[in-house]
């Protein structure tokens, strides 16, 4: 399986993100890979294999390389990651967690399509950058992880670097966990959620993280979250990282639910009224 880690930070974000995909380096053995994206969306990114030192001792050295407010981290049981790749819906990097039990189909389907891989896993394609090409065959971000939702046999989590923010996506059975964290200077109350209607198909308007309740499947949806100016808004695979990094659990994505931290978020904080999340998918109502 794995472990990954993604922050949109208001300050450069290169010590939470190393910390916080550290704290998920008992998820996996064999590699672990970090990405940032500085303000003219230049990506830096490093992949090392772990199986014989610490996550640590791997990255510490070449920590300063890495600018930018917004950041992914993987530790990864079997390939490498991130994935950097540029499309028709602009240059984004990707981590993925889970299990596609087709790989093989969808990595003939794409060869169909005239798309070449460019990273091999032990002699084979590479499962994150065959969700990746998967997602760069839709229109949106929104809708290439739609589609990948529905051709994918297993289960598969993510998060995408965008220019426009972090994105987290969580399998469509909820089979692995999203959690979200925010950072704040003070103060107390609700953050809210913007649904982006266009993508989502619903005429319904926004809703607060409050306004919705727990799902069937017993994950917590969203609680109060408090709120200050916001600092930092953050994803994993697990909340054990967050304590120690000044963040606060606010609740998980829901099964098949696909949301985006924004940039602009901190771009300029004294505007009112503007979301922390923009919801890309709703959660599936039906598993």
């Amino acid at each position: 399986m794995g472990g990954f880690f993604g922050i949109v930070s208001k300050s450069p974000c290169a010590n939470t993100l190393f910390y916080g995909t550290d704290y998920h380096s008992h998820m996996g053995t064999k590699r672990a890979g970090l990405a940032t994206m500085n303000e003219q969306g230049i990506i830096k990114r490093s992949i090392h294999r772990i199986e014989n030192s610490y996550f640590r001792n791997k990255f510490e050295d070449e920590l300063c390389e890495f600018t930018g407010n917004s950041g992914i981290g993987i530790i990864s049981d079997n390939d490498p990651q991130p994935i950097v790749l540029r499309s028709h819906l602009g240059t984004f990097a990707i981590v993925t967690v889970g299990k596609i039990n087709n790989l093989e189909e969808l990595g003939d389907e794409l060869l169909s399509r005239g798309i070449n891989f460019s990273e091999l896993s032990s002699g084979q394609i590479n499962p994150t950058e065959v969700v990746g090409h998967l997602i760069t065959l839709g229109q949106s971000f929104a809708d290439g992880i739609r589609l990948v939702q529905e051709k994918v046999r297993g289960s598969c989590s993510m998060l995408l670097m965008t220019q426009e923010g972090i994105i987290a996506a969580r399998d469509r059975y909820g089979r692995t966990p999203v959690v979200i964290g925010v950072r704040r200077k003070n103060g107390h109350g609700p953050i809210p959620i913007e649904k982006n209607l266009a993508e989502a198909g619903s005429s319904d308007a926004p809703e607060s993280f409050a306004a919705q309740q727990c799902q069937p499947d017993g994950a917590q949806n969203r609680a109060t979250t408090p709120a200050g100016e916001i600092t930092a808004i953050s994803f994993a695979s697990e909340s054990c990282s967050f304590p120690n990094l000044d963040l606060q659990l606010t609740g998980f994505l829901g099964p098949g639910e696909a949301v985006l931290a924004q940039n602009a978020l901190f771009s300029d904080p004294t505007q009112p009224g503007m979301p922390a999340l923009q919801q890309l998918l709703p959660p599936r109502e039906k598993l």
